[in-house]
């Protein structure tokens, strides 16, 4: 049997969280986020501007009243002022490469990134630090090469709403609506999670799925969810 790349990178993340499971919370140790922590990602394009010779970048993290993708069982929606609260109380977040701590982009607390919400969702502007990795991440922005954004966040007490009576283009499903997260860092990236594209290929959950997620799904793994729900679309488009 031949499977496309797309395929054999969802089965490689999906084998990739089994094992992050299995050891513990092993990837990675460098990483301090609380072990409920989520990922998502825009869809929208970052974009550099290198004028006055800074290596600028502005692009959306994240993007409100915008259905997402299915999630594997769930689809979900931002909902305006969902951050403000996290951009009061904590003021300090990092631009990353990749998701990696190691690799500091830009960073409020010395004001070369800022964040704030729009009307459109969480808009930021960045100053890439003057460094190898500054000057590689802002050519591969330039080039197209990472065009997306994506952020890392975790839902405060009563933060979100479920409603099982939601719509989406295929009919009814279960809709998450977050009011109220806590946002730790912002990323650059290839691709976006917040438009029609898979879960597929991207972690959402780097610690695993949270348990209210997998009971609101009936248990299911939304990872294994979404690669059965990708093969019957596959089969039924044969």
């Amino acid at each position: 049997m031949n499977f496309s790349d797309t395929e054999l990178n969802i089965q490689a993340d999906i084998l990739s969280a089994a094992i992050r499971r299995q050891l513990g919370s092993a990837a990675p140790a460098q990483r301090a986020l609380p072990g409920n922590a989520e990922r998502r990602y825009s869809g929208l394009q970052v974009r550099a501007d290198q004028s006055g010779g800074k290596r600028r970048v502005r692009g959306y993290a994240a993007v409100f009243n915008s259905q997402s993708c299915d999630l594997g069982g769930f689809r979900e929606v931002l909902k305006p002022g969902c951050f403000s609260r996290s951009l009061r109380v904590k003021p300090d977040v990092a631009m990353l490469a990749s998701h990696d701590t190691t690799r500091v982009l830009a960073r409020t607390s010395n004001n070369s990134l800022r964040v704030k919400e729009d009307d459109t969702g969480l808009l930021i502007e960045a100053e890439l630090i003057d460094t190898q990795l500054g000057e590689d991440v802002y050519k591969e922005i330039a080039a197209g090469l990472q065009n997306e954004m994506s952020f890392m966040f975790t839902i405060e007490p009563d933060g979100d709403e479920w409603d099982e009576y939601g719509t989406d283009d295929r009919g009814r499903c279960l809709i998450r609506s977050i009011r109220d997260c806590t946002l730790y860092e912002v990323s650059c990236c290839w691709r976006g999670a917040y438009s029609a594209t898979s879960i597929g290929a991207r972690s959402l959950w780097p610690d695993g799925v949270p348990s209210e997620i997998r009971s609101r799904i009936g248990g299911v793994d939304p990872e294994l969810q979404a690669l059965r729900a990708r093969a019957q679309r596959a089969v039924r488009s044969l």
